[in-house]
């Protein structure tokens, strides 16, 4: 039997897109984000979810190709200023490391998928390491301070879970406290909180080794700093 002359039509049809799906991505595309932690933590997790979670399950390659598509996507919203452009590249990194920690927690039983996102959890944990002294370093303008001081509750969540990226997550909480948080107040703030919450943590628990390893390093840099100043003073 041949196929209906106007097959092809049907079939151009088929492909057209609804005007709604298209005018929410031209929505997408001319959307300029606000310069603050929480507009741009949230572009994150939404192009996350419309570009990577749907495709949970499917074969590897195919939600490589996925998430390379989510990285183009993140890529083609960095600010122009050259000194926005590096904390735009920290901020979305890490907000992309959060949302691959709870892809690990929520498919923790699905082998082929943990393999990816554990994958990419460690490219990240490393590109992060690699950019946190550089944007210390970088002259920063006064509107980088609420971004500083909004990803720091984000970053103590690094200490917490059991994803079994100990090591990246501890080494990583480190190198931010060590060279991004400068802030005195902060550091003495944050190791209260870390002996506060320490006890509560069961013991043997990679929590109870994260919060100790924290508490640790925090410690030490109060010593150092107790040290200086005693030296000063005499």
């Amino acid at each position: 039997m041949k196929a209906p002359k106007n097959a092809s039509a049907a079939q151009a049809l088929q492909q057209v897109k609804p005007a709604s799906e298209l005018l929410k991505q031209a929505a997408g595309r001319s959307i300029t984000l606000d310069k603050s932690y929480p507009s741009w933590k949230q572009f994150v997790n939404d192009a996350f979810a419309e570009h990577v979670e749907p495709h949970i399950g499917e074969a590897t390659y195919m939600i490589e190709n996925h998430i390379q598509t989510y990285f183009k996507r993140l890529s083609s919203k960095a600010p122009m200023e050259r000194e926005w452009k590096l904390l735009y590249h920290f901020v979305t990194q890490f907000c992309t490391m959060q949302q691959t920690l709870r892809m690990i927690q929520l498919h923790k039983s699905e082998t082929q998928t943990i393999r990816v996102f554990y994958a990419l959890a460690v490219d990240l944990a490393e590109e992060l390491h690699e950019t946190v002294q550089p944007l210390s370093r970088q002259a920063r303008p006064f509107a980088f301070d609420p971004f500083v001081f909004s990803i720091k509750e984000d970053v103590a969540k690094l200490l917490d879970g059991g994803e079994g990226l100990e090591y990246e997550k501890i080494d990583l909480y480190r190198e931010i406290w060590s060279y991004l948080f400068s802030n005195s107040s902060w550091r003495k703030e944050e190791l209260e909180r870390i002996n506060k919450e320490l006890p509560e943590k069961y013991m043997g628990t990679t929590e109870r080794t994260s919060y100790t390893l924290a508490a640790i390093h925090l410690s030490l840099w109060k010593t150092m700093i107790n040290k200086r100043l005693s030296f000063c003073l005499n």
